[in-house]
């Protein structure tokens, strides 16, 4: 829905999108056309509408790098893996502390 709306209402958001490194390493864009649609709301707009198609409906207007598509997926992996590692190691600190509040309860009822 984000994406929807920054595409739709948001041109000037959009525009800062599309002039992220990550979505140049993502998409092949002419040169001539990505500034076309820097410079005119109306390209970017119809520019627009082509990267919802895409996004939405699968419609492949623009094309995808094929390198950086895997690229993409593998930080995505491992961001995935370090939230999980991170969740882990708070769990097992939170285990630790519980044990040592315990422990110290059990030395103070001595």
């Amino acid at each position: 829905m984000e994406l929807f709306f920054l595409a739709s209402y948001n041109l000037d958001g959009f525009r800062d999108f599309i002039s992220t490194p990550g979505f140049t390493d993502l998409f092949e864009l002419d040169p001539a056309e990505k500034q076309a649609m820097l410079e005119d709301d109306e390209a970017l707009l119809r520019f627009a509408f082509r990267f919802l198609k895409q996004a939405l409906f699968g419609e492949m207007s623009i094309p995808v790098r094929a390198d950086a598509a895997e690229k993409r997926r593998e930080r995505y992996r491992q961001r995935v893996e370090q939230a999980e590692r991170d969740a882990a190691e708070r769990k097992t600190m939170d285990q630790d502390a519980q044990y040592e509040s315990l422990k110290y309860e059990s030395l103070n009822d001595e």
